[in-house]
């Protein structure tokens, strides 16, 4: 899957840190609108997500394996932020949209099928099991359906309901293609991990054999493009590229490492680079955008033209009061190994 490679997954991460305040978490509420209340164990769920995607922005990938796994440098800015306060403003951030997502949802009428019910339960069940920290921190059941429910299926079905097929704010498969052809890039890659499966750095000597091995195999490229194939097929440690052989299509919100995206788009076709990011060295191969890929990348290109301003309205949406008291409870950087 194509993104072996992107940043950490937040929370999976995070289900290994556990808050100071524990216990109390599911007993208060952090922001309410007239109809609807979200407990404070679903802000904590976002925030330890915060936290653990601050922990993949600010880490190097030439940390030391041997250093903790659950360490942040709080020092480190993200987004012109210093990282805790980042963290805490996406956690506060994505409760709001969940909050306001629910809410519209309740006025549209957009509910979950029986079976899409029993899927969250069972999701939820799955990851009260398997992750003690939710509970250790006073995260209740009820707060997990909660999240998974916005996150599976409701933030999907409401985006459709203003821009998909049929949609208050419908796009058409002419707009779409437009976008498609001025905003999406095509890229191979050859990738070169500097991190062991568990997302642990290599060893300084092993970082420096697989950057003098990109070294190498960049310079055969940049003197034969007609190589890049061969090569990539005989050294990629992307797996995706199995399964994408024409390169990657995709806009820029995708998922990607920042970096791998900016390199990207900053690209003419035709071009290779070979980057350094947190998870390892890239070649990049900028190929001519496919137009016969647009049926394949449909969806995403609906999200990658129409989700900022999904957002934008989810983040505006008015009538939501915001209980600080309980948020000040919280900090994100007062964690601890579980």
């Amino acid at each position: 899957m194509k993104k072996h490679w992107t940043k950490a997954a937040a929370f999976l991460v995070a289900c290994t840190l556990a808050l100071g305040l524990t216990g109390c978490a599911d007993t208060l509420w952090v922001m309410k609108t007239d109809k609807i209340t979200v407990p404070t164990g679903v802000y904590l769920y976002y925030l330890l997500s915060a936290r653990s995607e601050a922990q993949s922005k600010t880490s190097s990938s030439t940390s030391s394996s041997t250093s903790s796994g659950s360490s942040v440098d709080w020092s480190k800015k993200i987004d012109g932020k210093d990282a805790k306060t980042w963290a805490d403003n996406e956690a506060v951030k994505n409760t709001r949209e969940l909050l306001a997502a629910e809410s519209l949802c309740t006025q549209k009428k957009i509910t979950l099928a029986a079976d899409e019910k029993s899927q969250v339960t069972s999701y939820a069940q799955n990851m009260m099991s398997s992750y003690t920290v939710l509970k250790n921190n006073g995260i209740a059941e009820a707060s997990m359906k909660r999240v998974l429910a916005y996150n599976q299926y409701l933030k999907d079905k409401l985006f459709q309901s203003y821009y998909g097929t049929g949609g208050s704010e419908a796009v058409s498969d002419a707009d779409l293609k437009d976008y498609y052809t001025k905003n999406f890039v095509q890229i191979k890659q050859i990738f070169f991990s500097t991190q062991d499966d568990s997302g642990n750095a290599l060893s300084t000597t092993d970082q420096q054999a697989k950057k003098k091995k990109a070294d190498n195999i960049f310079g055969q490229i940049n003197a034969d493009r007609s190589n890049f194939t061969a090569l990539m097929d005989a050294n990629n440690e992307d797996p995706g590229m199995q399964s994408s052989p024409d390169g990657y299509v995709f806009g820029k919100s995708e998922d990607f490492v920042q970096v791998f995206k900016d390199t990207a788009f900053s690209m003419k076709v035709g071009d290779v680079k070979l980057i350094q990011s947190s998870l390892g060295y890239h070649i990049l191969y900028k190929v001519a955008l496919d137009p016969n890929k647009f049926d394949s990348v449909k969806s995403d290109v609906l999200t990658d033209m129409k989700n900022p301003a999904f957002l934008k309205m989810l983040d505006n949406y008015k009538g939501i009061t915001v209980n600080n008291s309980t948020i000040s409870r919280y900090d994100v950087t007062n964690v601890k190994d579980s």
